[in-house]
């Protein structure tokens, strides 16, 4: 016969085990740092993935007003981004898993997921939407924005070069800083990014070139003033065989 003693810690055994389990659900779905912590932006550079939305959890993000009055639903258009790009943060509205870029091209359509980015308080993410759907290439690369310590005043900035140009997976672009070759931004191929350069304050003409060709720029990104202490991000976008708003170009995004 079952004594009130042996009930009560059959009861407390299984109670125990049920906060563990949903202690565990809750690991796998949330990250750790609080969300109003976590920045992102996403920036669509595919000229053919059409406006592309984002997605936390299965559900849509969606800018908020300064008013705090959320906006209708936001989608990210593809554009041509020749120059300064100014940065586009805006804060999560959870820490959920996972994160999706879809594509409204057809009905829901998953461009990228991600589960596994370790999401830190207090940090800058970039999302770029990059590739071709004609080439079946579509896809998403994520970025870290401000784990790079800041120069210090006096040293200049700190600039890393991404290359999101398409169909550059096996030979790609030299990039040129005031007529100098950047050795750390030679032939960066698509979807990767090169170590962090610290070059001297001051106003860049930055020119892309194929690799091993230095007298017929492909396209040339001028009069940029890089500042002291700051971090900056390079890209190369678009297709070197295009001449519209599709064209090869070179752009710049101040990170902090």
């Amino acid at each position: 016969m079952q004594t009130y003693k042996s009930v009560y810690w059959r009861i407390a055994g299984v109670a125990f085990s049920l906060l563990l389990f949903l202690a565990a659900c809750k690991k796998s779905n949330d990250t750790t740092p609080a969300a109003t912590s976590v920045q992102l932006q996403i920036l669509n550079f595919s000229p053919d993935a059409y406006p592309v939305a984002f997605f936390l959890n299965d559900v849509q993000q969606n800018r908020t007003a300064a008013t705090g009055i959320t906006s209708v639903k936001t989608y990210y258009s593809y554009a041509s981004r020749t120059g300064t790009t100014s940065s586009d943060y805006f804060y999560l509205s959870s820490a959920q898993y996972p994160l999706q870029i879809r594509s409204t091209k057809t009905l829901n359509r998953v461009i990228s997921t991600d589960d596994t980015t370790a999401l830190n308080s207090y940090t800058k993410y970039t999302v770029y939407v990059v590739g071709l759907d004609a080439d079946n290439t579509l896809t998403s690369v994520t970025t870290n924005d401000n784990a790079e310590p800041l120069p210090s005043i006096g040293k200049g900035g700190k600039v890393r070069y991404i290359n999101l140009s398409p169909r550059t997976a096996s030979s790609a672009y030299d990039i040129y800083a005031n007529g100098i070759k950047v050795n750390e931004f030679t032939n960066v191929l698509f979807k990767k990014k090169s170590a962090y350069v610290t070059l001297p304050a001051g106003n860049y003409i930055f020119k892309a070139f194929a690799t091993g060709n230095s007298t017929d720029a492909l396209t040339t990104m001028s009069s940029f003033t890089i500042q002291d202490g700051h971090l900056y991000t390079l890209f190369a976008q678009g297709l070197s065989s295009r001449t519209d708003s599709a064209a090869l170009s070179l752009g710049v995004i101040t990170n902090q």
